[in-house]
């Protein structure tokens, strides 16, 4: 079976000028032809005289030869008068092999020629010729050329075959329309040099092994060298090179394009022949031994077009390619040391390594693709993972082909049915080139023994990935992180409507995450959904969440057990609805402890929009507690919870948690600029309730500015308990009371042995509010009595039982509301009286009556007059010394 390689020999001829002997189609062969006049009619016949005269033989016309012998000969120039006046055709017997011109231990320059094979007979199906054969360190140039093969001809062997220490030159010369059945164009083999210069290949169609064009096929050549050259329109029916094939060894020396520009255009290799993939579209090299080649594609080259299976157009085979190939085999205009990872690497076996250069990586900035897919043409191979040949399974890419790239293209569909482990490295895994986004369905089992889905262990980017979590999960996490960085950008998580998840989303230890526009919508959780373990730098930035809860965990929450800088950076994100499948609020969104957090621009937001407390559902307020419980407005933790952090809160939100907006426990927190609104408690009775603000720990507080809240200014019932914290503000004092109650009236009526006192006004909640009762006589206050409210109504009504014996109701008495963090904090007093009998209602009722009636300025002055009357101290009523401010509603800091 014909080899063909292609070695580029540099050998130049030096032509003495001396006579010429001439051959020619109308020539004749006899003893003394060969001069003008008399020229020879075959070079068979001239060349095998004793001793020749001269250097050089001029050919004219049609030439059919076989068997020319140039042996011992130096040197021997064969020419045409001028091209298109000779042709040296080589013809030979039907199914036998023949030589027509052979070189032996000769110098021999072919010039101005065409050179063509004639078949014994024009129906002839196969032709056995080598047209020209060096051996025995023969050196052979053909310059200005023309090799042409016969329409429907099917060529067996090679036409040019260079063996034996010899060198071929091609300088200017065309190869075209030449049909090999076996065997390469050239095949080089045992110590040759190859050379080729200002020469196009073009129209060859193959059927061998390797190399259509050029086949050096031996381990031990010397040098190829191409340089301005064409190779266009091939097709190799075969394993790998249409153009070109060269098996390297240690000293040999292959250059192409390292002076000028080598151009291969539609250079196919398509393995239709033996039935395996096809490697090298335009080039195979394979480098057997372990050793360092002198390899240097230039930057002259170019590929347009080129395919195969594999290495659309360069596949470099080698036992240890990462030592072959290195920064003195390679001078590409890129970076040489990113060779492996410009061209892609792969494992073989265990001591094999391949790599092949795909076409649109060619001649372009350093990037290291894996492409898997679920369409028709992905298939789990040992060179799957081009962009035309993906791989099918992510399990099988990430085990067999690569250990080393930069970008992962996920095309859509692409399902996960194993876990996935992402080792050491750096990697981007995203959409194909042209999409927006890419789905990951996650389809996988505990038949691995890793604990995650996807275990990661490098530095991972996640890019404009949808991932579809199924019904059920068999792995208590989902995704773990023990790398240096992980990060996801414009993703989203598609979750099933079932029942509550059972395992964490995201856990990271030790490593820095960035969530960058990630979503999160509509899943309940039984657990943490991001656990952060020593996680040192976390960011997240346009993060949303929506409508996701944790029933015995948080949606953020955070470990740490070392001494360091913990830094959690929130920006531009909204957490919303946290409820859960009962649809009652639940636990905390973000739990952290010993991190320096800064928060911009971030909102926390409970519940859905309700303007009006009074207006609220009833599914809205219905919690499991005691609305008459002083611990109403008590809470230990929030939406946030924060235990010994440093933080900065800027443009930050927390409005409609019922379980309360932010909780701190110790180390600081300085609020630049908040927002607290409608944190209602959820009470059905005490629809005002509102948790805001819970600091313990002694932590320090300083708040510059808050934006709206619950309140007016002058008396904003902030409802921020700060407990044992020391504040900082011109807005709000350290021991500021929740929230300002007001009193209107309190009145007394007798029932079984005790008097029953209600205290009416306005915010009557709860929360360490309670009253005082006292004497009032020539203006002072005298024996106080300290009373504890029995229960509330709807916020306006707080009842005290007193016994008969310890109320002297003959006198004069009065109360007042206590309440605040320590029960410092007073309302107006007002006289306590006995419900108003007969006339009384009934005289307030007539006033009313005439106001309507009458006209407006004879009503003004009734009205002046009985407001009057009205006021004046007259059993069963009360008049209020002074008022507390009544304001309490949801208007604007």
């Amino acid at each position: 079976m014909a080899l063909s390689h292609i070695l580029l020999v540099c050998g130049f001829i030096h032509i003495n000028h001396a006579d010429t002997y001439y051959v020619d189609e109308g020539g004749t062969d006899e003893e003394n032809c060969g001069t003008k006049e008399q020229p020879c009619r075959s070079v068979s016949f001239l060349v095998p005289r004793p001793i020749l005269s001269a250097d050089t033989i001029q050919l004219s016309g049609t030439i059919k030869d076989e068997k020319i012998l140039f042996k011992d000969l130096d040197p021997i120039t064969i020419t045409g008068l001028a091209m298109d006046s000779a042709t040296l055709e080589g013809i030979y017997p039907k199914y036998e092999e023949n030589i027509c011109v052979q070189c032996d231990n000769s110098s021999l320059t072919i010039r101005t020629l065409t050179l063509t094979e004639t078949p014994e007979s024009d129906d002839s199906d196969y032709n056995h010729t080598v047209l020209l054969k060096v051996i025995q360190d023969s050196v052979v140039l053909i310059s200005n050329c023309r090799v042409i093969g016969r329409d429907h001809q099917n060529h067996y062997f090679s036409w040019i075959a260079c063996h034996n220490g010899s060198t071929l030159d091609i300088q200017d010369t065309t190869f075209s329309n030449i049909k090999m059945k076996e065997g390469s164009v050239i095949d080089m083999h045992s110590n040759t040099s190859f050379t080729m210069s200002n020469s196009k290949v073009t129209g060859l169609v193959v059927e061998d092994i390797f190399g259509g064009f050029l086949w050096s096929r031996l381990t031990d050549q010397k040098k190829v060298i191409i340089d301005n050259t064409t190779f266009s329109n091939i097709k190799l029916s075969g394993y790998g090179g249409a153009a070109i094939a060269v098996n390297m060894s240690d000293g040999t020396s292959v250059q192409i394009g390292t002076n000028s520009a080598v151009e291969f255009v539609d250079c196919v290799t398509t393995n239709d022949i033996y039935g395996d993939s096809s490697i090298g579209g335009a080039i195979y090299l394979d480098l057997e031994e372990d050793f360092t080649p002198n390899l240097k594609i230039g930057p002259k080259v170019n590929f347009t077009r080129c395919n195969a299976d594999f290495g659309k157009n360069i596949f470099i085979n080698a036992k240890n390619l990462k030592k072959t190939v290195t920064t003195e085999t390679l001078d590409f205009t890129i970076q040489v040391d990113e060779f492996l990872e410009y061209c892609g690497y792969a494992s073989g076996s265990e001591n094999t390594s391949t790599v092949a250069i795909p076409l649109l990586l060619y001649r372009r900035p350093h990037v290291n693709e894996l492409y898997i897919s679920s369409g028709e043409n992905a298939k789990d191979h040992e060179q799957c993972g081009w962009e035309d040949y993906p791989c099918r399974s992510i399990h099988y890419a990430m085990s067999k082909v690569y250990d080393d790239y930069d970008y992962i293209f996920l095309g859509s569909g692409v399902s996960m049915t194993q876990a996935w482990f992402l080792g050491e490295g750096s990697y981007i895994i995203t959409c194909p080139k042209g999409q927006a986004s890419t789905e990951l369905t996650v389809k996988s089992d505990r038949s691995d023994t890793l604990q995650a889905a996807i275990t990661i262990n490098a530095d991972v980017d996640f890019r404009a990935v949808k991932f579809t979590i199924p019904e059920k999960l068999d792995h208590n996490v989902f995704l773990r992180a023990f790398g240096d960085r992980l990060s996801f950008q414009d993703c989203t998580f598609n979750f099933p409507s079932n029942d509550q998840h059972n395992y964490v989303l995201f856990e990271s230890i030790e490593c820095e995450c960035t969530f960058d526009t990630l979503i999160l919508s509509n899943a309940p959780f039984e657990n943490d959904v991001i656990r952060l373990n020593n996680s040192k730098h976390v960011t997240l930035s346009n993060f949303k969440l929506d409508n996701i809860s944790c029933k015995a965990g948080c949606i953020i929450n955070t470990y740490t057990d070392k001494e360091t800088d913990y830094k959690l950076v929130i920006k531009d994100s909204v957490f919303s609805h946290t409820i859960n499948t009962d649809n009652s609020e639940t636990g905390i969104v973000i739990r952290a402890r010993d991190y320096n957090i800064t928060m911009t621009n971030v909102s926390f937001i409970g519940r859905a929009p309700v303007p009006d407390p009074t207006a609220m559902s009833n599914e809205f307020f219905d919690i499991s507690q005691n609305d008459d419980d002083d611990e109403l407005c008590r809470w230990t933790s929030s939406l946030v919870h924060l235990e010994g952090c440093d933080t900065t809160m800027v443009d930050t939100i927390f409005t409609r948690a019922k379980v309360g907006g932010l909780s701190i426990k110790g180390g600081s927190l300085n609020i630049e600029s908040g927002y607290f609104r409608e944190n209602h408690a959820g009470s059905r009775k005490f629809r005002n309730a509102r948790r805001n603000v819970h600091c313990e720990g002694k932590a320090q507080v300083v708040i510059k500015s808050l934006l709206g809240g619950d309140g007016t200014r002058e008396h904003p019932s902030p409802w921020m308990d700060f407990g044992d914290c020391t504040v900082k503000s011109d807005l709000i004092s350290a021991d500021a009371a929740l929230f300002y109650p007001t009193l209107t009236n309190i009145t007394y009526e007798k029932k079984d042995g005790n008097y029953r006192l209600r205290f009416t006004g306005k915010y009557l909640i709860p929360c360490n509010v309670s009253a005082e009762i006292f004497e009032y006589e020539k203006g002072v206050e005298k024996d106080r009595k300290q009373l504890k409210f029995t229960d509330f109504t709807n916020e306006r009504f707080a009842y005290v039982t007193i016994p008969v014996k310890e109320l002297n109701v003959k006198k004069q008495f009065y109360g007042r509301l206590k309440y605040g963090r320590t029960g410092g904090d007073f309302s107006a007093a007002v006289m306590v009286t006995h419900p108003a009998k007969g006339k009384g209602g009934l005289v307030v009722l007539t006033v009313f009556m005439v106001i309507l009636f009458i006209g407006l300025v004879v009503g003004a002055a009734v009205f002046i007059y009985w407001f009057g009357f009205k006021h004046r101290p007259r059993q069963g009523y009360v008049n209020i010394d002074k008022q507390a401010p009544a304001n309490n509603s949801d208007s604007n800091l």
